[in-house]
């Protein structure tokens, strides 16, 4: 079967632009005003792909206004021969374009909604759409807020206690409280992740005596391993980096060997080896209660905490999704035949264009 051409229609947030004008004898601004950033409509062609960005219609029912945001569309033309199969292929195209326009704005760019439509060789076709949580949804998972988990059970105290405090600290511990406090309060579960990790790594050399672990040789640049020193014929082999932290996550802070493996596997990403793919975000869902369990049982035991709480168990529960979104299904119309076809026009067209009006293509 050949492939069908479906106009993927992408609704996307940015922070809304306020300029001040006529400074006073201060130098401070007396006049607020908002000016538009999508103000136009223009387009290009990336990697075979007629591409649009332009403001939203104020009618749009899938774009309604937002107090501090302001929505524009991106439109692109893909092939392909199942509408489902369309819906997961844009992502990493929709998330590269918002990368990008997110470095070129400087402000984060979030997806609201995602329409796909397709059209059948008799001109029928359906249009699926994706709604997120509002103008502060999204898809890309940098931004994505935790994943309810009732795996665990955390328990803490309601109310301040002084009595219960220890101190002094020394600046391991304070390091490892001021990382741990960061994670309370980060949105996303890859910030609280990183936080949770400088917290583990500021407290492993304040534990790591007695880990009793296997080392490796030295790996020299060109790929061969030297077992011994050759001045001294001392051994070169010590504990990898990631043998070390699993190591002192089991043996100290009672984290599962699996949790521990996928805890590593993640702070891999983190330091670029990949980009997470929607099993790592389950997998990082899963992980971040477990490694912060292990992070309070650490702090615990390097204060010298006393009192019983705060302390997490795991019990017997679900775990949530990590995206949660609407969607829906509705007849295919004139103006998506319509758009498609335009697009399908920009495919012959040179790379891209300069401005153009907001009236049309």
């Amino acid at each position: 079967m050949d492939p069908t051409d479906f106009l993927v229609s992408v609704i996307v947030s940015v922070p809304a632009l306020v300029v001040g004008f006529h400074g006073n004898a201060d130098g401070l601004p007396e006049e607020f005003v908002r000016e538009p950033r999508f103000n136009c409509c223009q387009w290009t062609i990336r990697n075979g792909i007629p591409t649009v960005l332009e403001p939203t219609d104020p009618e749009d029912v899938a774009a309604p206004p937002h107090p501090g945001l302001e929505l524009g569309r991106l439109l692109l033309l893909a092939s392909g021969q199942q509408i489902d199969r369309v819906i997961d292929g844009v992502g990493p195209i929709v998330e590269d374009l918002a990368d990008q326009l997110t470095f070129q704005m400087q402000v984060p760019v979030r997806v609201v909604s995602i329409d796909v439509s397709g059209s059948s060789p008799d001109g029928s076709g359906q249009v699926r759409t994706v709604a997120y949580a509002g103008a502060e949804g999204f898809v890309m998972g940098k931004f994505r807020g935790p994943i309810p988990n009732f795996q665990w059970s955390s328990t803490a105290s309601n109310r301040p206690m002084l009595a219960g405090l220890v101190g002094p600290l020394g600046a391991r511990e304070r390091k490892a409280l001021f990382w741990y406090s960061k994670s309370l309060v980060a949105a996303s579960m890859i910030d609280q992740f990183v936080a949770l990790w400088v917290a583990l790594e500021t407290l492993i050399p304040r534990f790591e005596f007695g880990l009793e672990l296997a080392g490796k040789p030295l790996r020299l640049g060109c790929g061969h391993e030297l077992p011994t020193c050759p001045a001294c014929a001392a051994s070169t082999a010590r504990p990898t980096g990631g043998d070390k932290a699993k190591a002192f996550l089991t043996d100290r802070g009672g984290m599962t060997v699996e949790y521990a493996r996928k805890a590593w596997q993640i702070r891999q990403l983190l330091h670029g080896h990949d980009i997470f793919i929607e099993d790592q975000l389950e997998d990082l869902g899963a992980t971040l209660p477990a490694l912060r369990a292990a992070i309070i049982t650490l702090i615990r035991a390097a204060t010298d905490w006393q009192l019983p709480v705060p302390q997490m168990t795991r019990i017997d529960g679900p775990i949530l999704g990590a995206l949660m979104a609407l969607s829906g299904t509705r007849s295919l119309t004139e103006a998506d035949a319509a758009m498609i076809e335009r697009l399908r026009v920009l495919r012959q067209a040179p790379a891209h264009s300069p401005v153009r009006p907001t009236t049309g293509l």
